[in-house]
Order: structure tokens, then C-alpha cells, then sequence
């Protein structure tokens, strides 16, 4: 019997790479809101090169780079200025604050502009480094998914979770804390509730994690929030569109199945009450997922397509991705699934392929596995565990969410 590996998800550190907060910023509309008319060009250009405050991402900045360019060109100016007294960068158009409509008051040279986006990027840098991710040789992720999948955008599947929790486990010579992270997947299921495994909410030692140490992320596929997400976020809130903005809820409670033991992979399943509900009534990124009733308890047969989502290792032993991915996998029988794992019993459902570089990886847990019914998609499954080893090339168990269809509803009613 191969190994089996049941922490596929969290218990590793984060990794260190974590993309800057200023860097491969698109803004779409950005690029169509230059004026017409006759401009004049602004007497001066940066000639202040490096920011106030000099961080090591600086020098690799696609926004400075782009203003160093125009300042070496023939054409030396950077930005217009138009009769009405706006200005108009001239910042490579794919980039944040490109061809931006700035009023002169808030910038009448080119130097404010470079000093008004050097301020910006600190900001942004801060609450980059306070997380202690801070790479330099960020690149685009690739259109990759789970191990053989591929990304989804925002609002696919708006149900969607990430569960991240942060939790001190020494201290350097007693006053330096040091930070181990755990994270999951996981789904709404209502207003104020979200569903996962949970072996996720065991730490080291098989101790419990501390339920206020966890976030659950929502309206959102990127793990960690990108500058564009931050500014997006800010004005939804100063214009009230919730539409724009990513919601990040602490979790107040987590209720394990009462029959779970660490020492198993029977009954990984979880609850997880957040501190308050989300507006699920008025926003199409953040849904609740239907639930297979008890009733389905034989649904879906093998070979029957499902899909998983989350933001799992995109190969064997890798790290997780730093956006959400989706992946078809096909139902196995129980019968087929018990000659890989050992017995498998009714309350596991396994879905995957065998040997084709295709599958649920580190990172997965908790994640939703749903399925295609005549009223929309279903969740019917949990992520629990895989091969340890060789995570593509063997199918992913889950926790069959019928069975525990009766718990769900009575822990809803008794804590709601």
C-alpha cells in the first residue's frame, strides 16, 4: 500500500516568495482615460532617480525603470500637461498609474510624480515586508493548476476559501517571535459559515490550532491580496461597491466532527463559524455553495466528471500557488480507490487519475470537490488526503459530504 500523506496541506512553513505589491499591476481603464486636445509638455522630467526610502525592489521596479527610459530618451519629459492644467503620465501603459489624469494641484512636475509614486511603493512594499514575504524576482505565475489543471478568474466559483492562520511557536532569545503558517482550502456554505477538513486545524504535536488564529479569504483567487486588490479594496469601501472589495473574516469558531481522531482519516471534516456574516445576498463573488443531501449518498457514480478548486502545490513536493486553480477529475469507485489507500469506506468518495501527471497536491486540504446537478454544481466531497510521494499519479481522497449532512445542519442551528 502506498504511503499516504494526510498533512498535504499546510504544515509547512509559507513560502518566502511572495510576489511585490507593486510589480506586473494592470489597470484596464486606465488606458482609455486620456483626454483629447493640444498638451504641452511639462518643463521638467525625474531627475531625483532613486526613492526617498531605497528598498533592493527598487532597482527592479517595471514603474522606475519605465520613467529611467523616457528620462534617456530624446524625448526627455515623462509626462503632459494639458491647457486645463492635467497632467498625463507617460508611464509604460500596462502598468500601474499609467496615462493616469493626475489634476496639477496634485502634481505639476514630473518630479512629484516620481515622489508620488516612490511614497506609494513604500506603503505598498510595508505591508508586503510585514508579512515577511518579500521577493524581488517575482514573475507571472503560469496557467498551471493544482498538479495538471489550469487558473480560474475571480468569481468562478464564488464560493471559494482560503483559510490562513498564522501562529507563534518560539521566540529568539525570548523576544523575537518566529512564525509557522498553516493554510486550507475550504467552501461557503452559508452567510456565516464555512466547510473544511479537519485535520487542518491540528498543528504541531497534533495540537489544536487556535480557532482566532485563523482568516478565512473570500471574493478573491489570490492567495495573499496584490496592490491592485488593495486599491480596488479601499475604493469599493470609500464608494460602497462591494463588488470591488476581497473580504478577510476571522473565524470564531472551528467545530470538528466529534468522532475525528489525528490519528485517522475518518470523519475529516470541519465547521468553521465566522466572526460575522458576509453580504452573500448582494454580492455575485461570494455565494454558498448547495450541499449533496443525505439522500445522495450513491451520488455521483464513477466516472462521473467533478471539479476541484484550490490553491494546492502545482507538483510533487512544490509549494503552494499563489492563485487559486481548478481541475476536472473523474469519480473512481470506492472498490478501485481501496487498491491504492487500503479500505475505503462509504464516507470517503475518490476522484482523480491514475498516472497522469493530474492531481489534488499539498495545500488542497479542505478544498471543495463539486459536481455538475440539474440545479447547478454540488459540493460533494472535502479534500482529506493523497499519495505522500507521488501526488500525481495517484487519485484524492475526500470526505463524502452526504454522509455528514444531518451533523451539518444541527451544528448550524446550535451555534448560529
Amino acid at each position: 500500500m502506498y504511503s499516504v500523506r494526510r498533512d498535504m496541506n499546510h504544515h509547512s512553513p509559507f513560502s518566502s516568495r511572495s510576489p511585490p505589491s507593486i510589480l506586473h499591476i494592470h489597470t484596464p481603464t486606465s488606458t482609455h482615460s486620456m483626454p483629447t486636445g493640444t498638451f504641452l509638455f511639462c518643463p521638467q522630467c525625474i531627475f531625483f532617480i532613486k526613492p526617498i526610502i531605497p528598498l533592493p525592489c527598487f532597482s527592479s521596479s517595471p514603474i522606475l525603470d519605465s520613467i529611467r527610459r523616457h528620462r534617456q530618451s530624446s524625448d526627455s519629459n515623462c509626462c503632459l500637461r494639458d491647457k486645463e492644467g492635467f497632467v498625463i503620465t507617460k508611464i509604460q501603459s500596462n502598468y500601474l498609474f499609467a496615462n493616469s489624469r493626475m489634476h496639477q494641484t496634485l502634481c505639476t512636475s514630473c518630479l512629484q510624480v516620481f515622489l508620488f509614486l516612490s511614497l506609494y511603493t513604500v506603503l505598498a512594499m510595508g505591508a508586503i515586508t510585514k508579512t515577511g514575504h518579500n521577493d524581488t524576482n517575482f514573475h507571472p505565475p503560469v496557467a498551471m493548476a493544482l498538479i495538471g489543471g489550469h487558473s480560474i478568474p475571480r468569481g468562478r466559483w464564488p464560493w471559494l476559501v482560503s483559510l490562513q492562520s498564522k501562529v507563534v511557536t518560539s521566540r529568539i532569545f525570548g523576544i523575537f517571535p518566529v512564525y509557522r503558517y498553516y493554510w486550507c482550502g475550504g467552501s461557503l456554505i452559508s452567510d456565516q459559515w464555512v466547510m473544511s477538513a479537519a485535520h487542518c486545524f491540528f498543528g504541531e504535536n497534533s495540537k489544536p490550532i487556535a480557532a482566532n488564529s485563523w482568516t478565512a479569504r473570500m471574493a478573491t483567487t489570490s492567495l495573499k491580496p496584490n496592490i491592485r486588490e488593495k486599491v480596488l479594496h479601499i475604493f469599493g469601501k470609500i464608494f460602497r461597491k462591494m463588488k470591488w472589495r476581497q473580504w478577510n473574516v476571522k473565524v470564531e469558531k472551528v467545530i470538528v466532527y466529534p468522532d475525528f481522531q489525528i490519528n485517522d482519516f475518518h470523519d475529516d471534516i470541519a465547521l468553521l463559524k465566522l466572526a460575522h456574516p458576509v453580504p452573500t445576498e448582494i454580492i455575485s463573488t461570494i455565494q454558498p455553495v448547495p450541499l449533496a443531501e443525505k439522500e445522495d449518498i450513491l451520488f455521483p457514480e464513477a466516472g462521473t466528471m467533478c471539479m476541484m478548486k484550490g490553491w494546492g502545490c502545482t507538483q510533487g513536493g512544490g509549494s503552494v500557488t499563489k492563485y487559486a486553480q481548478e481541475l476536472s477529475l473523474p469519480i473512481m469507485s470506492n472498490s478501485e480507490c481501496s487498491h491504492y489507500f487500503g479500505v475505503v469506506s462509504q464516507e470517503k468518495i475518490c476522484a482523480g487519475f491514475t498516472n497522469h501527471a493530474k492531481g489534488i497536491c499539498r495545500g488542497d486540504s479542505g478544498g471543495p470537490l463539486v459536481c455538475p446537478t440539474s440545479r447547478g454544481w454540488v459540493q460533494v466531497g472535502v479534500a482529506s488526503f493523497t499519495s505522500k510521494d507521488h501526488p500525481e499519479n495517484y487519485p484524492g481522497v475526500f470526505t463524502r459530504v452526504a454522509k455528514y449532512k444531518d451533523w451539518v445542519d444541527q451544528s448550524l442551528r446550535l451555534y448560529s
